[in-house]
């Protein structure tokens, strides 16, 4: 899995052109795999243009409780999804704690996604909504990829290797048959998940991606085919012409996350041409 390193690829997007709405309920941005609170450049800027940064939380913060748009950071950036859904529930209920919110509402980008599916699948959860961004909800063959390049003693991204870290590479696998249980049985128990929260998936499209094993296809993001991305019965969006880090700093991506964050029609618009980034 790519690694955040600030705008890749060209991918230098503006800020929507609308301003930001005020927010309903407090926001967490959750970051993915080998990712930082760093990831969240542009969706952050243009949230606190209209509601109170509350800045990074983890599982030990004492949050701000005048906070609104709040960005998650983990104990490490590659720990397995139980890891990081056992910290995502205690940040939660410490924004509750110190905003006295009820509910908060998530925004996660890749394996963030999944994290929050899991947290919401264990129950007591405390999410209203949940946004994915280029989440890999039926695994990437890139983490089956990494996870051979370890047997062979050869670890790339992120280069360290420890049985954490294989675990966190085998829940981000394509699910085939038994070799990812975590997922298969995360999307076995979707139904309840969908009763816990609202969800929209974004998925980015216009790049090379393995579909499978043994098919590339351009309806992808370079790392999450768009068939990975969507979940039955949930809302869908696809931004065209982009990558897996670009994704979720799209113009339309914030726009669209705003809106459905909001309660407002989520806009349809889909096509954005890549020369059209700054």
């Amino acid at each position: 899995f790519p690694s955040y390193q600030g705008k890749l690829n060209g991918e230098v997007y503006e800020l929507p052109q609308q301003p930001a709405p005020a927010l309903t309920r407090p926001v967490l941005l959750v970051h993915g795999f080998t990712a930082s609170p760093a990831a969240w450049e542009n969706m952050h800027t243009w949230l606190v243009q209209a509601n109170p940064d509350g800045g990074v939380v983890n599982a030990n913060s004492q949050p701000d409780a005048q906070g609104k748009v709040f960005r998650m950071e983990f104990s490490r950036p590659y720990n397995p999804l139980s890891n990081n859904a056992s910290e995502l529930r205690q940040a939660v209920d410490r924004i509750c704690q110190a905003t006295g919110a009820k509910e908060i509402d998530i925004v996660g980008h890749s394996m963030g996604g999944l994290d929050t599916r899991l947290y919401l699948d264990q129950g007591n959860e405390k999410v209203a909504n949940l946004v994915m961004i280029g989440t890999p909800n039926h695994g990437s063959v890139l983490a089956d990829i990494e996870l051979t390049f370890r047997e062979l003693g050869m670890p790339i991204n992120p280069p360290t290797d420890a049985p954490l870290v294989r675990q966190a590479l085998t829940d981000l696998s394509e699910v085939r048959g038994d070799n990812n249980p975590v997922l298969a049985q995360l999307n076995r128990n979707l139904p309840r998940q969908r009763e816990r929260a609202r969800m929209l998936t974004i998925a980015g499209n216009g790049t090379p991606t393995l579909a499978n094993r043994f098919w590339l296809t351009m309806r992808g993001d370079g790392t999450v085919s768009q068939a990975s991305s969507k979940l039955p019965e949930v809302e869908h969006r696809d931004i065209w012409w982009t990558t897996h880090n670009g994704v979720k700093d799209h113009p339309k991506a914030l726009e669209m996350t705003a809106a459905f964050l909001t309660g407002r029609p989520v806009p349809l618009l889909t096509h954005y041409l890549l020369s059209q980034a700054r």
